[in-house]
């Protein structure tokens, strides 16, 4: 794959930011003035300041500055007193899946495509996914707009959400920083556990690299596998964390199917399709013939009319 999440016109447009942020925004507090908050950055444990650091330098590289992915949307998150920039993927025609964020202080929201710029929008529903104890905290949140958004497969396209487990649906894997695919190595999960004893279930693992840190969406085999993990610890030739999509496929789509959350074609140049965007092959339905009685009935009444005439 070679397609491009950013477009080089949007550069002027948006300041881009390094979305694979740790508990919290790391580069939030450059921009915070207020004595509080630096003060409550520095009183955090030393291991937690040095890890943040570490991520810092990773992750301070404009990585989203190009070619938005054709499977990515940046939302914009707008609060009373900043705003938050986030990618999501395109799962579906009006369906974004990103990571959680704080939705009940939001003053607005918008996004950017490829197609689109900055498009104000509203929001039917945030639905996040209601975590368990046995797992890792895991940050998935669905943003359903009241808008279909401009896809035309090759600019904007839906990713098809991953159909089988991780390790069967390994081929072929990248992650997406920007507008880039760069080529990552997958780590079964026994093998991962070794390394990672306290691994947590709806986590999958890659090979250490500075693409697998810096990645977003891990696609293999042309669906949509995994999730950058915000709680990720990196640590030098650790294996780096992402959340496994395929997990949470049946939350996925229970809650868009059972919501019946994807909106009719307006203005959309493709008929949505759930099950297209679900990754369930459609059926071949043979041409109806229901058309044709009222066809012949028009048609007879035609000659009919041209008959009395005479």
């Amino acid at each position: 794959m070679s397609q491009g999440c950013h477009d080089d016109k949007l550069r002027n447009k948006f300041q881009f930011l390094d979305y694979d942020s740790s508990a919290f925004d790391v580069r939030d507090l450059k921009r915070r003035t207020k004595s509080a908050d630096i003060a409550m950055f520095f009183k955090r444990p030393k291991i937690i300041y040095i890890l943040l650091i570490l991520h810092l330098g990773f992750g301070d590289k404009s990585t989203w500055d190009g070619k938005i992915s054709k499977y990515c949307a940046l939302q914009q998150f707008e609060y009373e007193e900043n705003i938050a920039k986030r990618p999501a993927v395109i799962i579906g025609n009006n369906i974004l899946l990103g990571h959680e964020m704080d939705v009940e202080n939001l003053v607005d929201y918008n996004y950017s495509t490829n197609n689109e710029v900055r498009k104000h929008v509203k929001v039917k529903q945030f639905i996040v996914y209601p975590n368990k104890s046995e797992e890792a905290g895991v940050s998935l949140m669905l943003v359903v707009i009241m808008h279909n958004l401009e896809a035309d497969g090759g600019n904007v396209a839906v990713l098809t959400i991953a159909s089988k487990p991780f390790e069967i649906n390994a081929v072929a894997c990248t992650v997406v920083i920007g507008g880039t695919y760069e080529p990552v190595n997958p780590i079964q999960t026994s093998e991962c556990k070794e390394m990672l004893p306290k691994l947590k279930e709806g986590l999958l693992c890659l090979n250490y690299s500075d693409s697998a840190i810096k990645g977003f969406a891990l696609i293999c085999n042309e669906e949509l596998v995994g999730l950058s993990d915000p709680k990720k610890i990196i640590v030098n030739q650790v294996p780096i964390t992402y959340i496994d999509i395929y997990k949470y496929r049946r939350w996925l789509m229970n809650t868009i199917e059972g919501e019946r959350l994807i909106l009719k074609a307006i203005g959309f140049p493709h008929a949505p399709n759930p099950k297209r965007a679900l990754g369930i092959p459609g059926r071949n339905r043979l041409p109806s013939s229901s058309g044709k009685p009222k066809l012949m009935t028009i048609t007879a009444f035609i000659l009919f009319y041209l008959y009395i005439k005479g």
